[in-house]
């Protein structure tokens, strides 16, 4: 059985994520929103429990989960994948807009004080916010940038296999809540 889990991102409420499920749920019949804080998390404790989250089952050799993930939850995913044993049963990602290197947005909170919230350092600091961008190359992944995006900058990858690269018009907030993003998407979920 295949389960799909949808990461939001920084201030993100779930329901956003809503229209994406609704379309997913059309193909595929196990798909959640995973629950987190949308503000002040602390970074080690959602890794944890995503990457608990992703094991379960794991004694199941038919299980296998897909993740979609928006902004900054992409950061959260990408560094539990990374701490997954590598027999994990995660098969599919697809990535929109995703905190892959410095946000402008989030150099400038960075530099009001923005350190008083744990998202703001990693995305105002290329090293951190490009933590584990190149997970195992067996993992088929998909990267929709936006490009009228004001919080997030493409990052550029190597041709690879696996990896699929779209771009589409608009903004930070309204990519995740597109029809043709969410057609991209269930396409992609179904290879």
């Amino acid at each position: 059985m295949r389960r799909i889990l949808l990461v939001p991102g920084f201030c993100e409420p779930r329901f956003l994520l809503k229209p994406l499920r609704h379309a997913i749920r059309r193909s595929h019949q196990s798909v959640e929103i995973w629950r987190d804080r949308w503000v002040g998390r602390s970074l080690q404790t959602s890794i944890d429990r995503l990457k608990c989250d992703l094991g379960r089952d794991a004694d199941d050799a038919d299980h296998s989960v897909a993740i979609v993930t928006h902004s900054f939850g992409d950061w959260v995913t990408r560094q539990a994948i990374a701490e997954l044993p590598p027999n994990h049963h995660v098969t599919h990602l697809v990535s929109i807009a995703p905190i892959m290197t410095t946000s402008p947005i989030a150099m400038g909170l960075a530099a009001i004080g923005g350190g008083l919230i744990s998202e703001v350092p990693v995305m105002a600091r290329k090293k951190r916010a490009s933590m584990n961008n190149r997970l195992n190359p067996n993992l088929n992944r998909l990267i929709i940038w936006a490009k009228a995006d004001v919080w997030v900058r493409p990052v550029e990858f190597s041709n690879k296999p696996n990896l699929k690269i779209e771009s589409v018009w608009a903004s930070h907030l309204s990519v995740a809540l597109q029809p043709n993003v969410h057609r991209k998407v269930c396409e992609f979920l179904l290879t």
